[in-house]
């Protein structure tokens, strides 16, 4: 019998385009809610992947925020340590987003195992991002060449240059590589300061 209560709820809200989310955490799932309405469903035992990685939140003091990401290979369900506000500002949501990581990686601590517990970007997206950074780049540095040379326009040539400098540091900060992986036990002790003994 699934317990009525959740233990852990937070709101979660990063894109101007979608709706307030409710993230509910009980001892055997993880519920997406929306408008009152059931939108997604994750149960612990059927977890294969709980990814942490830092996303940008535009106008926010410090300008980013980490995103805890839940799958179980079919489902997804994401919560962000800041929300986004209906008036377009961000709320800091850290002291929940500490409490959902810490309850959540409580609740699968019986099978750490058998979890993968990874940091940073998915492959996937490493290979989009690298790929637009090296498009900018080339085309920046297509431009610079056809300026300077072709029309002989030094200081317009010089106009590529940022671009091409941030294309290039963008292909290369998401370069494709190895996920990165993290101890859920040393994430429980380092947010709770309590040791997390496997089962």
């Amino acid at each position: 019998m699934r317990p009525d209560a959740p233990l852990i709820l937070m709101e979660d809200r990063r894109s101007p385009f979608a709706p307030a989310r409710t993230v509910s955490l009980y001892r055997d799932r993880l519920d997406l809610s929306a408008k009152g309405a059931l939108a997604a469903r994750i149960d612990l035992s059927r977890v294969a992947e709980v990814r942490l990685t830092v996303a940008p939140a535009p106008g926010a003091q410090g300008a980013s925020m980490v995103v805890c990401r839940v799958s179980d290979g079919r489902t997804a369900i994401a919560f962000g340590s800041r929300r986004l506000r209906p008036d377009g500002g961000w709320s800091d949501e850290s002291y929940a987003f500490r409490r959902a990581l810490i309850g959540l990686h409580d609740s699968l601590r019986g099978r750490f195992g058998e979890i993968a517990f990874r940091e940073g970007p998915s492959m996937r997206a490493r290979l989009v991002l690298s790929g637009l950074g090296a498009a900018l780049a080339a085309g920046a540095v297509v431009f610079s060449g056809y300026m300077l040379f072709a029309r002989e326009a030094a200081l317009l040539a010089v106009i590529g240059l940022p671009f091409a400098i941030t294309g290039a540091a963008l292909a290369w900060m998401f370069r494709p590589r190895a996920d990165q992986a993290y101890d859920p036990d040393a994430l429980i002790q380092r947010f709770s300061g309590k040791t997390a003994d496997r089962a």
